[in-house]
């Protein structure tokens, strides 16, 4: 009986210790210290007779309530940008994840990560980086578009403050 409860709990506290939300999710989540930083839909940053670039913020976090040895807790947003055409297409994804380390007093970024997804023939990311540096994570990326020969780059980035709100 012991055995089996040891592995429920177990496998409760697994279950629970991580949890994700979504940028339109963020309205349900008041007592989130960064549900303010985020808006409910993608917000158009980049726009011409071509393209659309449109970004989109998520992220995890340890908030399950379940206390660890550590002071430190973990968030990692990751940044979305969806490159589509004027008409709607979606052309092209790159993606900046992160974590980062919190306790109130200082945040680090532990990680920086990225990801590219090509979804139409006429794109192509000629470079595409990812980089950590304090509390921030910065990615930069450049994309070709073929039949224009029009090139575009963006540099992006994440930041975390002490407290963990990410912006």
């Amino acid at each position: 009986m012991k055995k089996i409860f040891t592995i429920i709990l177990t496998a409760f506290i697994l279950i629970s210790n991580q949890t994700t939300a979504y940028a339109k999710d963020i309205g349900n989540l008041k007592s989130n210290p960064i549900s303010a930083n985020f808006n409910s839909e993608a917000t158009v940053i980049y726009s011409d007779e071509d393209i659309v670039i449109t970004e989109l913020t998520e992220f995890k976090r340890n908030n399950s309530g379940i206390q660890t040895y550590s002071t430190k807790k973990y968030v990692a947003p990751s940044r979305k940008y969806n490159i589509t055409s004027s008409n709607g297409k979606l052309l092209a994804t790159f993606t900046l994840s992160a974590t980062f380390t919190y306790d109130g007093k200082t945040a680090s970024c532990t990680k920086s990560s990225y990801s590219t997804k090509i979804n139409d023939r006429n794109i192509s990311f000629t470079s595409a980086t990812a980089s950590k540096n304090g509390s921030t994570a910065t990615g930069k990326y450049s994309l070709k578009i073929k039949n224009t020969g029009k090139t575009l780059s963006k540099t992006v980035s994440l930041k975390c403050s002490k407290n963990g709100t990410i912006s």
